[in-house]
C-alpha cells in the first residue's frame, strides 16, 4: 500500500526590513542614520542636528577663510562639505546665512581684482580691503575700535586679558603694547574697547590727536629715562647699592631708639600701653592712668616705618627699588593717558562749540 503524499505550500512570511545603515557622528560622537548625515572623503560624517550649530560657529571666522576654503571645513580633517548636499542639511535660516557667505567671499574676490587694477595709493580701495578683511562668514566687522579716539580697526587674538603680557619685554628695547597705537589708550579687558563700526579716521583728525598726545608722550619719556638712569646707577654699582642698603639700616635703627626715647623723655609711657591698664584699673588708679593716657595722647607719635628688607641684603634692597620704580612708573603712564583722553574730548567738543556760535551768528544777521 502506497501512502499518498500532501503538498502543503510554506507559509507566507515577510521579509525582514533591511536595516538603516548608521554612521558616526565626529560632533555628537552617537550614531546617526546615514541618510541624514554628510560625509568627507575620509569617512567623517556629521549629523543634520549638529551641522547647523558647527556652520553657524564657522561662520564667524574671517572671509578670507572660508574664500580659501570653498565650503564648510570637516570638524575632524582638512576636507570640506560641499554641494547640493551641504544645503539640504541645512535649515532655511542657515542656508540664507551660507549665502550670505558666498556673496561676501565674491565679493571679496572681485575686489581683488579691482585692487590688481588701481594704484597701490588709492585710499579708499584700501580701505575697502581692510573692511573685507576684517569681515566673517555672517559679514559683521570682527575688529575692535578705541573708546577714546575711535581708531580702528584693531584686531585681538590670543587672551582677553591684555594687562597679561602689556609692557612685557621679547627684545632689547623691544616692549609689547596692548594700548590703542594712535592715543594710547589701555583697558585690560578687552570687552571694554569699543566694536569696530567699518569707519576710519580721516587724515587731519588724526594729525590733531597725534598732536595733542605728543607732549604728554614727550613728558612721559623724559620721566622715563630719568628712572633707567636712577636704577641703571645702583645696578652698575655694587659698592654704591650696598652703602645705600647699610644707610637705610641705619637711619630705621636710629629712628627706633628715638622713638624708644620719647615718651620717656616727657616722663610717660606710649599711649597704647597706658590704655591696656586702664581697662583693669579701678579706682584712684585709673584716674592716675588716665591723666598719664591724657598727656601721652597729646605727644603721640607715629612708630617708624620699616624701611625695605632691614635685615636682608644689599640684593634685596635693588630689587625692592626696582619695583617701587616700577609702581611709580605705572602710575606716572595711567596719568597720562588720562591727560591724553581728556584733551582728546576737549578736542571733539571744541569744534562743536564753534559749530554753535557760528549758527547763532548767522541767525543774528539774518
Amino acid at each position: 500500500m502506497m501512502n499518498s503524499l500532501t503538498c502543503v505550500e510554506p507559509e507566507s512570511l515577510e521579509a525582514p526590513a533591511k536595516q538603516e545603515e548608521a554612521v558616526k557622528c565626529c560632533i555628537f560622537l552617537d550614531h546617526f542614520p546615514l541618510a541624514d548625515c554628510i560625509g568627507c572623503p575620509d569617512g567623517h560624517y556629521v549629523c543634520k542636528e549638529a551641522l547647523g550649530r558647527y556652520v553657524d560657529t564657522e561662520l564667524e571666522k574671517p572671509i578670507e577663510y572660508h574664500q580659501a576654503l570653498k565650503g564648510v571645513k570637516c570638524p575632524a580633517c582638512t576636507n570640506t562639505f560641499v554641494g547640493e548636499r551641504l544645503l539640504e542639511l541645512l535649515s532655511p535660516e542657515m542656508r540664507e546665512k551660507y549665502a550670505v557667505l558666498q556673496n561676501k567671499c565674491a565679493e571679496k574676490e572681485q575686489h581683488e581684482k579691482e585692487v590688481a587694477a588701481h594704484k597701490p595709493e588709492d585710499v579708499e580701495v584700501l580701505r575697502e580691503s581692510i573692511r573685507l578683511q576684517f569681515t566673517d562668514g555672517k559679514g559683521q566687522y570682527k575688529g575692535k575700535m578705541c573708546p577714546t579716539c575711535k581708531f580702528g580697526p584693531i584686531d585681538n587674538f590670543a587672551c582677553d586679558d591684555l594687562k597679561a603680557h602689556h609692557n612685557q619685554k621679547i627684545a632689547e628695547n623691544v616692549r609689547i603694547s596692548n594700548a590703542c597705537p594712535l592715543c594710547h589708550y589701555f583697558h585690560r579687558n578687552i570687552k571694554k574697547w569699543n566694536k569696530w563700526d567699518g569707519s576710519f579716521l580721516d587724515q587731519d583728525r588724526v594729525d590733531d590727536i597725534e598732536e595733542v598726545k605728543q607732549g604728554h608722550v614727550l613728558e612721559f619719556e623724559k620721566f622715563k629715562q630719568k628712572q633707567d638712569a636712577i636704577y641703571k646707577k645702583y645696578e652698575n654699582d655694587a659698592v654704591l647699592v650696598e652703602k645705600k642698603f647699610q644707610e637705610s639700616v641705619a637711619s630705621y635703627q636710629k629712628k627706633v631708639e628715638a622713638y624708644n626715647n620719647y615718651y620717656p623723655s616727657h616722663g610717660v609711657r606710649q599711649p597704647a600701653l597706658v590704655r591696656r591698664e586702664m581697662s583693669a584699673a579701678k579706682g584712684e588708679e585709673k584716674l592716675k592712668l588716665a591723666r598719664e593716657y591724657r598727656k601721652a595722647f597729646r605727644l603721640w607719635q607715629r612708630e617708624p616705618k620699616e624701611p625695605e628688607y632691614p635685615s636682608g641684603s644689599a640684593k634685596e634692597w635693588l630689587n625692592k627699588k626696582k619695583q617701587k620704580l616700577s609702581d611709580i612708573r605705572k602710575e606716572k603712564e595711567e596719568k597720562m593717558r588720562k591727560s591724553i583722553e581728556l584733551d582728546i574730548k576737549n578736542l571733539v567738543a571744541k569744534p562743536q562749540e564753534e559749530e554753535v556760535v557760528a549758527q547763532e551768528q548767522e541767525v543774528t544777521v539774518q
